[in-house]
């Protein structure tokens, strides 16, 4: 009898995917793995390849394969404390393992060789270029979760050298002349014994935080245009929110963390008439409020990641009179910013976060830069 229950079960779990595949039987919701799953064999494939192709499809779509893995997944999670690309840290805290244990040692290696001073000097030469043509540089460089909670971080965490190089390259960044360097490490640094500065489930910074490096860069900009007061306006308001972060979503999980998250209140004023565009050529969005307005900055440019996104959610469009965002990503050209920069600009506000490559090669590729700021050097004068 038993033998024949063994059998039995050992059938159904053979068979029971198989079932699934054809028939779809048991709803599953699909996993998000930020991945193309494999396809399955067509009559293009080339028949030495079918076996190759066809094994990758079958382990990528047999059936129950979803709850398969968030079972697996959770199980890991609740009574291991770990995850395949996920690191689980203390009350709470999550960290992706490639911003922790990947990607720094690979900025790091970068940063080693001549690479550094070639994003130095791409910085220079772009800024310097940019102020010859009337527009004034804001640069911030943001700083990871780990380097303000790596109390939190587990024991599996790759831990950062006493003196990364990346800090080694923000000094040289911040003394550039024609740079305005905004200290987003010692402004979070400073805030964060009142309150977090990251989300815990998530690995950006939170919005409150990004809003105190907003108005400092608004603040400086001010100053720099001799305006009586900061075309900041609005106060810093907290509420909080629950949220499931992105981290928390990489684990497929039936029940994935979640937190109670601080966020702003959108309660800033725009100038009057505006008008809001979304993907237009290469700029992600567009603000545009009628010129002269008093007490509002004059029009700017905004390249940055995902951390400009909690600046923006906090407000900093709208203090300007226009403004048009760029969003960093491999294929994004200083050269190709300069040709389409607005004729009316005067401000521009780089923002990068410490692992974003994109942002440093476009920096360090010497020929691209000369080629910006040809462009530039042509560029109508400022009115």
């Amino acid at each position: 009898m038993r033998a024949r229950i063994f059998v039995l079960i050992f059938a159904v779990l053979i068979f029971l995917p198989l079932l699934q595949m054809t028939t779809g039987i048991v709803p599953v919701a699909p996993v998000s793995e930020n991945r193309s799953l494999a396809t399955a064999p067509s009559t293009a494939t080339p028949l030495e390849r079918i076996p190759r192709v066809a094994n990758e499809w079958f382990n990528d779509h047999f059936g129950l394969r979803p709850l398969l893995i968030r079972l697996k997944t959770q199980i890991d999670y609740n009574l291991f404390g770990t995850s395949d690309r996920v690191l689980v840290g203390k009350d709470g805290w999550l960290f992706y393992r490639s911003t922790v244990n990947v990607e720094p040692p690979v900025v790091e290696a970068l940063l080693s060789g001549p690479a550094e001073e070639r994003i130095v000097r791409g910085m220079r030469d772009f800024s310097d270029a940019l102020e010859q043509a009337g527009i004034h540089t804001i640069l911030i460089v943001n700083m990871m979760s780990d380097r303000f909670y790596g109390d939190k971080l587990p024991a599996a965490a790759l831990r950062r050298p006493a003196q990364p190089r990346i800090d080694h390259l923000v000094a040289k960044l911040r003394a550039l002349p024609n740079v305005k360097f905004i200290d987003s490490f010692a402004i979070l640094r400073a805030a964060m014994s009142a309150r977090p500065v990251f989300h815990k489930t998530d690995f950006h910074w939170n919005d409150p935080a990004a809003f105190l490096v907003a108005k400092a860069a608004v603040d400086a900009m001010s100053v720099r245009e001799d305006f009586p007061k900061s075309a900041w306006s609005h106060p810093l308001e907290i509420q909080t929110m629950p949220l499931s972060g992105g981290i928390a979503s990489f684990m497929p999980l039936f029940l994935p963390p979640s937190e109670d998250a601080l966020m702003v209140k959108p309660n800033y004023r725009w100038g009057p008439d505006l008008k809001q565009q979304s993907h237009v050529g290469l700029f992600e969005s567009l603000t545009a409020t009628t010129p002269g307005a008093s007490g509002f900055l004059p029009p700017a440019i905004f390249v940055g990641d995902s951390f400009l996104d909690g600046m923006i959610r906090a407000g900093l469009q709208s203090p300007f009179v226009s403004t048009a965002r760029i969003r960093w990503n491999d294929g994004v050209k200083l050269s190709v910013i300069a040709a389409n920069l607005p004729v009316d600009a005067r401000w521009m506000l780089i923002e990068f976060i410490e692992v974003q490559l994109g942002a440093m090669n476009a920096f360090a590729d010497v020929d691209d830069v000369a080629k910006a700021v040809e462009i530039l050097r042509k560029r109508e004068p400022p009115r």
